[in-house]
């Protein structure tokens, strides 16, 4: 076994661990806090979650993705801190900012009897504490302190569960604003952990280094933004013109599916990402084809015995829909590989990467096209909309698949 392949397996170890204790916690908390909820309140929840997704990217300008990129590769303390100090003043400069705008609109919009008016300051507070939380796990993750990282999620998923009990069993305030602040306090918590570690790398930052990752991080802007509107889309269709108890239906059957894979996806390229940027040799890519091959089909059964389960824990006001369940299931195993093909050409290839996100962003307009066909033409289902991922991811991986072969043969030829 080579030495990369060794510290791979010991950081895989670390963060398999937490994800075996943390995400089984938090994934039961969320389900029991969305049957004692119900439908409607956890839809509202899920819209402030949707708004929130969406503020990230901007605030964070594709940093999130180049800051874990060269911290990996930087050596000495000075590289590192300025890395983590550029990139750190930047993120909190924009939360004061759109926490300040939320905070003048609130009272005007108030006056003006706009009911969304309390929904912004919600969103702005909760994607202060929640943004501050990622900026400084994605840091922890850069400089490789997997250890670190395992520590606080488990730490985070013990402080939410004894909150959970409290306000949820205890005191019955069982509303989407009491969850937002059960999961609010447990991101503080993780954050006050990760900032014992990381204190000593703040700093002055440096303009040149932000400008040069903010060029880099355009790209991944770009990127994040599509596929957060095709992620999002579907959520934000759904409480339009289905309304917000059918959001908290569609939303528990998603997080039930979608929530294992991508707690799986994060686990590989949460090591994949900072080990890979060190390596020239990338001639591994070429066996991801196999990989989906052979599992695919299981991996969606799995998943879907998940999902079948977890619905049963959500309760009878989210009724177990058996097409729900496959569709669900399927679309969150392609998923799973359209997200490790994008991780292995981001890293791979900036050139190839450029031409796979034009495509992809191609295929997402369609998409948009397809909802808004549904939407002229009356016939915008839940069933509807599950078709359509599903043959937006199955395209994005053809197309992906396409790029990792010829990554995979100019390998070879090197």
């Amino acid at each position: 076994m080579s030495d990369e392949m060794k510290v791979f397996f010991s950081y895989l170890s670390w963060t398999f661990f937490a994800s075996m204790v943390a995400t089984p916690i938090m994934m039961v908390v969320a389900t029991l806090a969305g049957r004692f909820m119900g439908p409607t309140e956890y839809g509202k929840y899920n819209l402030v979650l949707i708004i929130n997704q969406f503020l990230l990217i901007f605030i964070f300008f594709g940093l999130d993705v180049t800051s874990v990129k060269y911290l990996a590769k930087a050596h000495t303390f000075l590289d590192r801190k300025q890395e983590i100090s550029t990139t750190s003043r930047f993120v909190f400069s924009l939360l004061i900012a759109q926490l300040a705008v939320a905070l003048i609109l609130y009272p005007i919009l108030k006056t003006l009897s706009i009911s969304y008016s309390f929904l912004i300051l919600v969103v702005a507070i909760y994607t202060f504490v929640v943004t501050i939380k990622a900026m400084l796990d994605q840091s922890i993750r850069g400089m490789e302190k997997f250890k670190q990282q395992a520590q606080g999620k488990i730490i985070e998923s013990i402080i939410v569960v004894i909150l959970f009990v409290f306000v949820f069993i205890l005191l019955k305030k069982n509303d989407y604003l009491n969850f937002l602040l059960v999961t609010g306090l447990g991101a503080i918590t993780i954050s006050l952990f990760y900032f014992r570690y990381l204190s000593q790398y703040f700093g002055a930052s440096d303009k040149n280094i932000l400008a040069k990752r903010l060029r880099e991080g355009k790209l991944f802007f770009i990127s994040a933004l599509t596929g957060t509107l095709f992620m999002s889309a579907d959520k934000i269709i759904v409480a339009r013109y289905l309304g917000i108890q059918a959001l908290g239906v569609y939303s528990a059957y998603y997080f039930a599916s979608f929530g294992v894979a991508n707690q799986i996806n994060q686990i590989l390229v949460n090591i994949f990402f900072p080990i890979s940027a060190r390596l020239k040799n990338k001639s591994f890519i070429q066996k991801i084809d196999k990989l989906l091959f052979v599992s695919l089909a299981p991996f969606t059964l799995l998943i879907a015995l998940i999902v079948i389960v977890v619905m049963l824990i959500f309760g009878k006001e989210y009724p177990l829909n058996y097409y729900y369940v496959i569709g669900f299931s399927f679309f969150s195993a392609l998923y799973f590989f359209q997200a490790l093909y994008n991780a292995i050409i981001i890293d791979a290839s900036r050139q190839e990467y450029n031409k796979c996100l034009n495509v992809r962003i191609g295929i997402s307009a369609i998409t948009m096209g397809a909802y808004i066909l549904g939407i002229y033409l009356h016939i915008i289902s839940i069933a509807f909309i599950i078709v359509t991922l599903i043959i937006n991811l199955a395209v994005s991986i053809s197309v992906q698949r396409l790029y990792t072969k010829q990554l995979a043969h100019l390998q070879k030829a090197n």
